[in-house]
């Protein structure tokens, strides 16, 4: 008899232990859940002015762009999707955006300028592929992949498409002459710079403005789009000083296309860019 209620005693405190052993795990893993569901991401305004937003934006945007020449094959390139992400950019993609921003980095093409003998002028420009890796690398990150490659299109009309010599493990192109007209182009305005957490998205809206020429007076027209059936404002402008800085300045609040561009902070310290979504 002792035996069996030596063996009940033994049975119910092993059940009592596994009970408070399963509630305690229980107890604090609701507790985890818990803090998960009332844990704040931490959300701060940057200021859209900023030498950060502003460097950011330069590095990956293919709407202003007035001096495009070519076919446009880059020009206004995200407007083809609703949502983009960085890793199924295609290679010439990645590598028009490194050579622009190394252009725009740099400020000006003399360091490049080269006798090539397969221009016609004999001058042309040649960036080193090591170079372009390097200003590619600076935007979606160390972990990019892609190939070498021909761009599809010119980075302005002063000059041919990049073509890319295997041989000498360079990228090329010839010099052209182009006009000084003023092309109709998106003009942006940054809306707003919000970072949460590791993430910074730029939301980001554009007007579509094309020049016109009355009286020797330059207006900016802005439309809604390229279509030009919406007219949202227009602007006289100094036909000797297109700042289009300042005509999203005073007409950007109506502008209507939108995009948001996301980046994430990486370890290293720098924000890479990791997707673009069309807002409206």
């Amino acid at each position: 008899m002792k035996k069996v209620l030596l063996g009940i005693l033994i049975g119910i405190l092993l059940c009592g232990t596994g009970f408070g052993v399963y509630y305690y795990f229980f107890k604090e893993e609701a507790k985890e859940e818990e803090k998960v569901e009332t844990e704040e991401v931490k959300t701060e305004t940057l200021d859209v002015n900023s030498e950060l937003v502003a460097n950011l934006f330069d590095s990956v945007n293919l709407f202003d762009s007035p001096n495009v020449g070519g076919s446009g094959y880059y020009y206004a390139y995200y407007d083809k999707y609703d949502e983009l992400d960085t890793k199924d950019f295609p290679d010439d993609l990645k590598i028009y955006l490194g050579i622009k921003k190394l252009m725009k980095v740099q400020g000006s093409y003399e360091k490049y300028v080269n006798s090539m003998d397969k221009c016609i002028t004999g001058q042309g420009l040649v960036i080193s592929a090591d170079e372009v890796e390097t200003s590619v690398k600076s935007i979606f990150g160390s972990d990019v992949k892609y190939k070498d490659t021909n761009l599809q299109e010119a980075y302005s009309c002063s000059y041919s498409k990049f073509q890319y010599d295997e041989s000498s493990d360079n990228y090329g192109q010839c010099e052209l002459q182009c006009g000084g007209v003023l092309i109709p182009s998106y003009i942006s305005n940054i809306v707003s710079a919000i970072k949460k957490d590791s993430v910074l998205e730029l939301t980001v809206s554009f007007g579509w403005v094309r020049f016109t020429n009355d009286n020797g007076k330059t207006t900016a027209i802005i439309y809604e789009n390229e279509e030009e059936k919406n007219q949202l404002d227009s602007v006289e402008i100094d036909d000797n000083n297109i700042d289009t800085t300042e005509i999203a300045d005073k007409v950007g609040d109506k502008f209507i296309k939108t995009y948001k561009y996301i980046f994430e902070l990486n370890e290293d310290g720098n924000y890479y860019f990791k997707k673009v979504e069309k807002v409206k």
